[in-house]
């Protein structure tokens, strides 16, 4: 099995033995290291590619429009507190939402000083509407180090749903430690997530037994060089036909045609 899936795996027994608060089951301060962010994305749990594909789309534009992101998954509809913007846009929160590019700049600092430990990205800042928000960010920041010649990253997040965040949220932030590590001019190292509220909600626990009790492995990955070439393009046609009937079987066809979903079994 995957090391990514084994840790899936893991974690669904961990939580099930954890503690009920709420309408959920939640351990805390859970931390996992993958040592192999080449296979990052979760195989025994059902992912939607296309939802994945679009949140990379939305997050690496450093957009925040409901819009967009609401072509892929309608929940985020729901999520905004005015209806045109959502407060948990990474992307945006890295890129624009402080008057500066996170991202470069931390690069910027890595190429200066490869021994730092100043390279953070901070996504969840002090918001006085932190009580009446419907969409308050669950990562709380990520930073990153040049350690024996590779990037290592460490997300830190305050709440984590296991079930329908955890994939993607791994999925994505190796996705930008890889972007990063190229970018700086390293290699890439481990990636290490810390969640202090692991948590699944009653609606989804019979989903997370039947994971645990019959993990079927199911690999995917994305040819980074086909999505990184052509998502500006899929982006603009997105944009361009947003009303359009059918445009979620039309994006599909996109990325079929680019070739950027691989399947290994």
């Amino acid at each position: 099995m995957l090391e990514i899936n084994q840790i899936y795996l893991d974690l669904c027994k961990q939580v099930l033995y954890g503690d009920k608060v709420g309408n959920t089951y939640e351990a805390r301060n859970v931390k996992v290291t993958l040592n192999d962010i080449n296979h990052n994305i979760v195989g025994i749990r059902d992912i939607s590619m296309f939802y994945l594909l679009g949140e990379w789309m939305w997050y690496l534009s450093g957009r925040n429009d409901v819009d967009f992101i609401s072509v892929f998954g309608k929940m985020w509809r729901g999520l905004s507190d005015d209806g045109k913007t959502n407060n948990s846009a990474y992307g945006y929160l890295m890129q624009k939402a402080f008057g500066f590019n996170q991202i470069s700049k931390i690069i910027e600092l890595l190429k200066k000083d490869p021994d730092s430990r100043r390279a953070v990205i901070n996504i969840n800042t002090p918001n006085v509407n932190v009580i009446e928000t419907k969409d308050e960010p669950c990562t709380i920041a990520l930073q990153y180090f040049i350690r024996n010649g590779k990037l290592h990253a460490t997300t830190v997040m305050r709440s984590n749903d296991l079930f329908l965040g955890f994939p993607y949220d791994v999925a994505f932030f190796t996705e930008l430690q890889k972007m990063i590590a190229f970018r700086v001019g390293t290699e890439y190292g481990t990636y290490t997530h810390i969640a202090n509220s692991l948590h699944v909600y009653d609606r989804d626990i019979d989903k997370i037994k039947a994971i645990k009790s019959n993990p079927v492995e199911k690999n995917y990955t994305v040819n980074r060089e086909n999505f990184h070439s052509n998502y500006d393009k899929i982006v603009s046609y997105i944009d361009k036909n947003m009303q359009t009937f059918g445009l979620k079987e039309q994006i599909k066809d996109l990325f079929n045609k680019y070739n950027i979903i691989e399947h290994e079994n």
